[in-house]
């Protein structure tokens, strides 16, 4: 099994599992607070969400691409 296989799967399914915390329970998300109270709420959020769920994503889904097209 490829490293990259297994870390794009782990990253994917972070990415995957925080989206869905975001939604059904936000005060799960132990960083978001300290974030907003940090950056402001707006920004707070845009960081959080990109460094805790889109870039997982990207960087799962690309690993798993290039992993599974060899």
């Amino acid at each position: 099994m490829d490293q990259n296989l297994i870390i794009g799967i782990f990253a994917l399914g972070f990415g995957l599992v925080t989206l869905v915390v975001r939604f059904v329970a936000p005060s799960k998300l132990g960083k978001l607070e300290p974030m907003k109270e940090r950056f402001g709420a707006g920004v707070g959020t845009a960081i959080h969400v990109t460094a805790y769920t889109i870039a997982p994503i990207v960087i799962g889904g690309t690993l798993l691409y290039r992993s599974l097209g060899q």
